[in-house]
């Protein structure tokens, strides 16, 4: 299977790696992420071996976020949806505290969103996001998705990222 990567002007996407792992470990347990709901506290430590076989399952998966220059991924960004699951998803666990975390993060979700419209032909994916996550409204506000009040998950607000799959250009005669 042939995994996938991207590189935006500032960060390099790519498939979690077991090394991953621990910086991950890490970083959850001190709570203070910046995630889509399903990804939270206790649930995003146990959900962490599900993100990285989700690849091998599927195709594809949340990618490591790895800011120019750095070793060590900022947290994990990317399209989702494991067997049972009720839509498509862009998911982020993000651990990166710095100021530039919410910008960073609208970054990756925009290259995942529109890789999931070119490689896996979405024409739309869901976030669902906690309504006390200020920073998490923020990555979806800079991202242009929109609030979708007819959606319920338990507690959480659903954001939606519309996309139109990419089509080859007419060639011409």
């Amino acid at each position: 299977m042939r995994l996938t990567t991207i590189e935006t002007g500032r960060l390099f996407l790519r498939p979690p790696a077991e090394r991953d792992l621990a910086c991950a470990m890490r970083h959850l347990a001190s709570g203070a992420c910046l995630s889509t709901a399903p990804l939270t506290g206790p649930a995003a430590r146990r959900q962490f071996p599900v993100l990285m076989t989700h690849w091998h399952l599927s195709g594809f998966g949340l990618f490591a976020v790895v800011p120019a220059g750095a070793d060590v991924p900022m947290g994990l960004v990317g399209p989702w949806q494991p067997s049972g699951w009720p839509e498509p998803e862009i998911g982020w666990l993000v651990w990166r505290q710095a100021d530039d975390a919410v910008e960073l993060t609208a970054e990756a979700v925009t290259a995942a969103c529109d890789h999931s419209a070119g490689a896996l032909g979405w024409r739309e994916a869901a976030s669902f996001l906690c309504p006390s996550d200020a920073r998490s409204l923020a990555v979806a506000s800079l991202t242009g998705a929109l609030a979708d009040p007819f959606a319920d998950r338990a507690g959480a607000i659903a954001y939606r990222h519309p996309r139109a799959p990419r089509r080859p250009l007419p060639r011409a005669a």
